[in-house]
């Protein structure tokens, strides 16, 4: 398959990497520059997996391509996401691809606020229980060890759970994504400016 990563975030190398590795065409997009210094790592990673990177990108999409894993940064709206979508192509989010490929079952957290806090009460209430518990998906800084949900994803095995924080932008484009359990921590007007109204936004 013909897959475009969009995003060069850690989330979007995650699934690139794994995209590979299953035998995918793969190529990352990015709206900011490849000359961008912040990016050196990241794309010095690419390099070495063979993966080719596309930067200031704004669109179109090549014809070819038949899938695409978007970053949450970018508006569900946007025609860079909608043209390619209404034509047939696979539009779906990291969070949808690390479930189609994770043996652990997941965990998902998601709210306007407390997500992290929560998110991680409940991975250290599984490690008391002697569980395998994995801290992964939009968390960061947590002062625990913590991974994107596709990193976890790749490795996991079916006796480990992924405990994940999911954010609304991270489900704008699910499918298939059922886990295994959830929790809502609450829903109040927030990033509005993301979406047409705040109905919208708690439906996501």
């Amino acid at each position: 398959m013909n897959i475009a990563v969009l995003g060069l975030g850690r989330s979007g190398i995650a699934v690139a990497k794994s995209a590979k590795a299953a035998g995918n065409s793969v190529t990352v997009y990015d709206s900011a520059s490849a000359d961008n210094p912040k990016l050196s790592e990241r794309l010095a990673e690419l390099e070495k997996l063979g993966i080719p990177f596309v930067g200031d990108f704004n669109g179109p999409f090549p014809k070819e391509v038949e899938q695409i894993v978007t970053s949450p940064s970018v508006d569900m709206r946007s025609k860079l996401l909608q043209e390619p979508h209404k034509r047939g192509v696979e539009v779906i989010s990291e969070v949808e691809y690390a479930y189609r490929i994770s043996k652990a079952p997941i965990i998902a957290i998601t709210g306007t606020n407390g997500k992290s806090t929560t998110t991680v009460m409940t991975y250290l209430a599984l490690l008391e229980a002697e569980q395998k518990a994995v801290l992964c998906g939009n968390i960061y800084g947590s002062g625990y060890e913590e991974v994107p949900l596709t990193e976890a994803a790749i490795s996991a095995t079916e006796d480990q759970v992924l405990v994940a924080e999911i954010s609304s932008f991270q489900l704008e484009w699910v499918k298939d994504f059922r886990p295994i359990c959830a929790g809502i921590t609450n829903i109040s007007p927030d990033h509005i400016n993301r979406y047409d109204s705040f109905e919208q936004y708690a439906n996501t």
